[in-house]
This record gives structure tokens, C-alpha cells and sequence, in this order.
């Protein structure tokens, strides 16, 4: 009876934490981000910038570490149109998120961005504004949830089947994940922070392939990725990590998952769209055109994977 009493309470104070939600991201944001994309890895610079504005009054901008990031691309489009008090605005925000002014100083793209009216007066700014980012973050749960990946990681080394000490991490994370999420919601980078602070992994969205109770965290993690608070493929990453099972799936996010492998597939782009995904056909255009444009970026990666793995002998 106490452990059900327990559950409850974690449940309901887990819920309570997206009470706060001040935008319907699904709805509003995310196929306009989509569609701004597309254009902008198609050089429609003007039709991006319109659609991440209708985006950007709709919600907040979100920042996260991948590619393609929509405040990145305002930056880029708006320094381009030299429209240089936007451009300020949204590397000022990039910095109250965590990034870096060098990089910008540094990226070719950015070229002469450091010579732009109220650059120097934010460069005055940036030490303190990533002080007040740093100094706000919770890097004693950082460092407990990297652990926790660590151990997941480290159980499935080198096995092919689900053993004993896999089932006593996971359980143990699963339990443990559920507290964390009840006292803080989803630990994102404004909480935790991102690699960049001490180079470890402590993105917990790698639970989401690995915990039992899906039936607990499907609507709390639709709900994170309604407010925009954890990565907007969350919820579909842990319906098709379970679908694994039976070989059959909900949403296709794996590039490799064919049509005569996914559910209803004449009614598949409603619901990625309602999960907050780009429609089939929409996510494989991206894809061609991810790859295209920064190919030349993905040659290097690889290029310096090799010579780490030729050190290493």
C-alpha cells in the first residue's frame, strides 16, 4: 500500500511540473521550424526567416546542441539581410542558453560579425551572462545523472542478450529517473547543462529506450515535449524503442524502418505530426538534404574518428 501511496504522489508531482507550460509547441512551433528548415538548407533565406518569425511569436525559441538549430539559422539569415539588432538579440540568446560567443568569432559563416554596431558591448556582456547561465545550473545532479549513462552503458558492453546486471541498473535508473523527473521535471540544459561543461554525456533521453514502465511516461513525456522542455522526439523514442519488440512500429523514427514495418502507415503523418515530428516524406527530404549540406562536416568527423581510433593502438 505505501509503494502505490509513493507512486502516486511521484506521478502526480511529475505532472505538476509541466503546469507551467505556456505554449503548445506540437500545435504551434515545431512544423514551422520543420518547414523553415527545409527552406533554409534550400537557400529560400526569405521564407525561412518568415516561418521561424511566425514560429518565434507563436513560442519561445528553443536551443539545443544539434544542427540545423532554429536561433543559429535567425542568426545566420538575419546577419546576412544585415539586419544587426536581431542578429545581437538572438546570439545574446544563444549565450543565456549556454553557447559561446567564440564560436561565432570563430565560424566562417559569422565572418565579420565581430565588426557589427554592439558587438564589443556584447562581448563586455558574455562572461556574465554564461555566469549566470553556469551558476544556475544543478551540477551535482549533472554529475549523478552521467553516472547513471555510464552504468547503463557499461552493462550492455560486448553482450547480445538481456542479463541480470542489466536488469538491476535499469531498474534502479527507472526508479531513480522517476524521483528526478518528480523533483525537477526533465532535466534539460537549463537545469543540468549540456557536454560542453565537462565533456560528459548526462542526456537522459537515453532512458527512453531502456525503461519498462512506458505506460507511466507516455503522458508525462508528451506533455514535456508539448511545453518544449525535453527533445521533441522524446515521446516517439520511447514507443518505437518498446514497438523494437514485435517488430512493428508506431511512428518510424528509425531511418532504417520500412512502410510494411510501421502500424496504419496511411495515418502515419498525423500522428508524427501530433508527436511533434515532421511528416514521413517531410523527414526524408530533411534527411537528403541534411547530409548534402553538411557533408563536408560529417567527412571531417569521420576523418578524426579515424585518427583517434589509429592513436588508440
Amino acid at each position: 500500500m505505501k509503494k502505490i501511496i509513493i507512486a502516486f504522489l511521484v506521478s502526480t508531482y511529475a505532472f505538476a511540473q509541466t503546469d507551467d507550460c505556456k505554449c503548445d509547441y506540437i500545435k504551434d512551433y515545431y512544423q514551422l521550424v520543420y518547414e523553415a528548415e527545409i527552406s533554409y538548407m534550400q537557400n529560400d533565406f526569405d521564407k525561412a526567416y518568415d516561418l521561424l518569425k511566425q514560429a518565434e511569436k507563436n513560442c519561445d525559441l528553443l536551443y539545443s546542441n544539434r544542427l540545423n538549430n532554429e536561433i543559429e539559422i535567425l542568426i545566420e539569415i538575419t546577419f546576412k539581410k544585415e539586419k544587426h539588432r536581431e542578429t545581437l538579440y538572438y546570439v545574446e540568446l544563444v549565450l543565456k542558453n549556454g553557447g559561446k560567443l567564440t564560436f561565432f568569432e570563430n565560424h566562417p559563416t559569422y565572418e565579420g560579425i565581430t565588426k557589427i554596431e554592439g558587438w564589443t558591448a556584447l562581448k563586455d556582456r558574455a562572461q556574465q551572462i554564461y555566469y549566470d547561465w553556469y551558476t544556475g545550473l544543478d551540477l551535482d545532479l549533472r554529475h549523478e545523472l552521467a553516472k547513471m549513462i555510464e552504468e547503463d552503458q557499461r552493462v550492455r558492453q560486448g553482450k547480445s542478450q538481456y542479463d541480470e546486471e542489466m536488469r538491476e541498473v535499469d531498474d534502479y535508473n527507472e526508479a531513480r529517473f522517476k524521483e528526478i523527473l518528480a523533483e525537477y521535471g526533465y532535466p534539460n540544459r537549463q537545469i543540468i547543462g549540456d557536454n560542453n561543461i565537462d565533456e560528459r554525456d548526462a542526456d537522459v533521453s537515453i532512458f527512453a529506450y531502456h525503461v519498462k514502465d512506458t505506460d507511466y511516461f507516455k503522458s508525462l513525456f508528451l506533455e514535456y515535449v508539448r511545453c518544449g522542455k525535453a527533445p521533441v522526439e522524446l515521446y516517439a523514442t520511447l514507443i518505437d524503442s518498446y514497438d523494437r519488440r514485435r517488430g512493428m512500429f508506431t511512428f518510424g523514427i528509425y531511418q532504417n524502418v520500412t512502410p510494411e514495418h510501421i502500424d496504419d502507415f496511411e495515418n502515419l503523418d498525423q500522428r508524427r505530426i501530433n508527436a511533434g515530428l515532421r511528416p514521413y516524406e517531410m523527414e526524408k527530404l530533411y534527411q537528403k538534404l541534411f547530409r548534402e549540406k553538411y557533408k563536408e562536416y560529417f567527412e571531417r568527423v569521420e576523418i578524426e574518428m579515424n585518427k583517434h581510433k589509429q592513436d588508440k593502438k
